[in-house]
């Protein structure tokens, strides 16, 4: 296992004892960032108490408890930059429909009641996991629909990535 986290006002990119870099970072909004062999490790640095067990062939997870730790995380960052980008649309003379409201602060790890989202300047931030082909629940339509899969180490942290203005960055992909 190597893995580094980095203030915000570093300068340092890190790179392991052999002098190679590090295969993966995710840089956070306030500039700090996280290096790490792989995206298990970075994982385990966004989700406290993610659940991992690190052997010398490399990190092991039991993967429907790191499911849920991704799905729970990714839910609570959604609910949160779902609540700014209403106040932002408020704030900018947007008025909402109660059903509109109600899609907007289920919560998210819950599929939404309705079959299109007209609004095209406010998203409409959602849980894959909620939808087909993960259930029987059909994704909502619309432009600003804006879909976040918790269901690879990978795919959270792009779609956390995408919400909180940060950046995963892997090596040769």
């Amino acid at each position: 296992m190597a893995l580094i986290s980095t203030e915000p006002d570093s300068a340092l990119v890190p790179t392991k004892n052999e002098g190679e870099p590090f295969h993966c970072a995710f840089v956070r909004s306030d500039g700090s960032a996280v290096f790490a062999d792989t995206l298990t490790e970075i994982t385990a640095a966004v989700i406290d108490g993610y659940p991992i067990a690190i052997d010398p062939d490399g990190p092991t997870l039991d993967s429907d408890e790191a499911l849920i730790a991704r799905l729970d995380s990714l839910a609570e960052h959604a609910a949160g930059a779902q609540a700014i980008a209403a106040a932002d649309a408020t704030a900018a003379g947007r008025k909402f429909s109660e059903d509109e409201l109600t899609a907007m602060f289920t919560e998210k790890d819950r599929a939404v009641a309705i079959a299109e989202w007209r609004d095209e300047q406010t998203p409409l931030l959602l849980l894959a996991t909620s939808y087909a082909p993960y259930t029987a629940t059909a994704l909502p339509t619309g432009a600003a629909v804006t879909i976040l899969d918790p269901s690879t180490e990978r795919t959270y942290l792009e779609a956390l990535a995408s919400i909180t203005g940060s950046e995963l960055l892997i090596q040769g992909g």
